[in-house]
């Protein structure tokens, strides 16, 4: 189960580090970003807040990891939450990779 837990957890963090790599088109730009991110943004916002905990990646993302936390979602509600952020992320880069003349 921990295995499949870390399995998710990666697979989720390369797919919105790919989107932002691909939107962006600058690797320092994008890290940078999703350091912010991910890093004071998301907590601070997130704090106290409930539909934070519940749709920001790095948040639900805790929960995975740590399922037995006192105010760590359900094991379901991570499952299809990071199932919608994989949609999603695979959607916006299958749609600017395919806008991008590979000829030129």
């Amino acid at each position: 189960e921990d295995a499949g837990r870390f399995a998710l957890f990666t697979a989720v963090y390369a797919a919105i580090g790919t989107t932002a790599a691909v939107v962006v088109r600058s690797t320092p730009i994008a890290l940078g970003a999703l350091l912010l991110w991910f890093g004071p943004i998301e907590n601070v916002v997130g704090a106290g807040h409930g539909w934070a905990e519940r749709w920001f990646p790095g948040l639900v993302m805790r929960s995975l990891m740590n399922p037995d936390a006192p105010a760590a979602l359900s094991t379901g509600t991570v499952l299809w939450t990071s199932a919608l952020f994989l949609a999603v992320c695979a959607t916006i880069t299958l749609v600017a990779v395919s806008r991008r003349d590979v000829t030129s």
